[in-house]
């Protein structure tokens, strides 16, 4: 078995493990890179140091190799060999060593992987004569991700996600997960009806069960799985009123935007001028300001800068 000390480090560990560095597991690879994942590649036999120069590489058997790939933390593995029994052997001994591993098998006959896809229900199995190497770097992701394109010099990954009790995603406010997240909501569905908004614009929470599509980048989606959103750096100062009803009528603007009481937001508005003690992204805060002009409050926007303790 053979290390390069050019190469980086192995990955140790949410990376994925790619088996067969062939014509299609290079051009996975080159995807995956692409999209910044964390990645090893495994091959039987010596590739040349100019084809994927930057991609961690362990030669040799490929079974013997998984423990050197850091296997028992890896996220998924992905077996692209030309033999589809030599595929099924190493996905079965990948399973047995991270029974959670997300794996997907690579079958060059379509017939033979219905065949075998109901023996592995832990398993995807695709056929690489029907798809493409984005369809196995997309299934190799992770997340729910359905499709991906160039924009630029990047690329934008299409996925789709269902709110589930737990997750980071329970609760948030629409403009919350879009700002804290940097992704681009495209469709929104509300739990148990059928009828769904496409580019959505109201500002809905977000409850288990309901379903979202969006676009994201790499870093994006990385940020969703990982729970870590972008800080708020943004406040609303509210200057004056007309009247009490116009206090009143903007206390169930600010009210929904905060997420808090009405006897908080009233409590808040007492004294005029003041500064909202809730901190905003920066779109929150300009929205929640022409909102509340529309109701005669003169308001405006502050730039905190860092976060505050």
């Amino acid at each position: 078995m053979q290390f390069f000390d050019s190469a980086p480090p192995i990955p140790q560990r949410n990376h994925i493990i790619l088996v067969g560095l062939n014509r299609l597991g290079l051009k996975v690879a080159s995807l995956l890179q692409e999209l910044d994942r964390p990645l090893v590649g495994i091959h039987s036999t010596t590739l040349e140091r100019h084809v994927l120069p930057n991609l961690p590489l362990i030669e040799g058997n490929s079974i013997e190799a998984l423990a050197k790939a850091n296997l028992a933390h890896a996220k998924s593995i992905i077996l692209l060999e030309e033999d589809n029994l030599e595929n099924l052997e190493i996905g079965l001994k990948a399973h047995a060593l991270n029974p959670v591993i997300r794996l997907i098998v690579r079958t060059q006959n379509p017939q033979f992987g219905d065949n075998i896809a109901p023996l592995f229900p832990y398993a995807q199995v695709l056929c690489d004569a029907v798809l493409s190497a984005e369809v196995f770097a997309c299934a190799a992701f992770g997340e729910n991700v359905l499709s991906f394109f160039h924009l630029n010099d990047r690329i934008v990954m299409v996925t789709e996600y269902y709110v589930e009790a737990g997750d980071t995603l329970n609760g948030l406010l629409l403009s919350e997960f879009t700002h804290g997240y940097g992704v681009v909501p495209i469709l929104y569905q509300k739990y148990r009806q059928h009828h769904y908004s496409l580019m959505p614009w109201e500002d809905v929470q977000l409850q288990i069960g309901d379903r979202l599509v969006v676009l994201a980048t790499s870093n994006g989606l990385q940020r969703i799985e990982w729970g870590q959103m972008l800080p708020r750096l943004w406040r609303v100062k509210i200057e004056e009123a007309i009247s009490s009803d116009a206090i009143e009528r903007s206390i169930e603007k600010i009210a929904a935007i905060s997420q808090c009481s009405r006897s908080e937001v009233k409590q808040w508005l007492n004294n005029l001028p003041t500064v909202l003690p809730i901190r905003f992204y920066r779109y929150q805060a300009q929205h929640l300001v022409r909102e509340l002009k529309k109701v005669r409050i003169t308001a405006d926007v502050i730039y905190i800068g860092v976060r505050l303790n």
